[in-house]
């Protein structure tokens, strides 16, 4: 499923933490999360068990792309 950002509603946002619970507890393998994501909603996803977290316009969109480099480095 996509993460909530600007092709998902935000509403839908608990659904795919729950998905991601679930996926973590269920799977051992690398989880990687792509789409919608920022400095500011990766968090959540990375404490759940995110192993990676791809981001485009989360970097390049922002005001200061290293500032938001800097906030995704110290994500945990």
């Amino acid at each position: 499923p996509k993460r909530p950002g600007t092709t998902c509603p935000p509403t839908r946002a608990a659904i795919y933490l729950e998905v991601l619970r679930l996926a973590r507890e269920a799977l051992d393998v690398p989880i990687a999360i792509i789409g919608g994501l920022n400095p500011d909603n990766a968090g959540p996803l990375v404490q759940l068990g995110a192993d990676l977290v791809a981001m485009v316009d989360g970097v390049f969109g922002a005001p200061d792309p290293k500032v938001a480099i800097q906030r995704i480095n110290a994500l945990t």
